[in-house]
């Protein structure tokens, strides 16, 4: 952890939602921001000790969150994933929970202190 704040690596294709994040997150995390999930892949592979929360899309480019959140769970089985989408209750029903420690809708994402919360109850 950095300055006792946990590491969190967010991915996210979609700029605009991106940009509109990032600065929020850094008021509770230690936060990386990354637009490609492979990127992230490579950072979470040099890194995995210090990365406590993966916040992932599900539809991406290249490598799709539930493919990356399991990459990063071989890495480092400690960490907590946390996958986005909008399409929430179709996903529950389909991914392993033993990956996934939260699917939340991107939602979430309109109060950076109520997915705060969600994030402090996995831990």
């Amino acid at each position: 952890m950095n300055n006792n704040k946990l590491t969190l690596v967010y991915v996210e294709d979609d700029n605009i939602l991106r940009e509109v994040v990032m600065d929020e997150l850094g008021i509770y995390f230690d936060a990386h921001i990354y637009s490609n999930p492979l990127d992230a892949k490579k950072y979470i592979e040099d890194h995995h000790e210090i990365v406590d929360i993966l916040l992932t899309d599900y539809v991406m480019p290249e490598l799709n969150g539930y493919e990356l959140i399991k990459s990063a769970k071989n890495q480092n089985s400690n960490i907590k994933a946390i996958l986005l989408t909008g399409y929430c209750k179709d996903l529950n029903a389909v991914m392993d929970k033993s990956v996934c420690d939260l699917i939340l809708e991107k939602n979430v994402l309109s109060s950076i202190d109520e997915l705060n919360d969600r994030i402090k109850k996995i831990f």
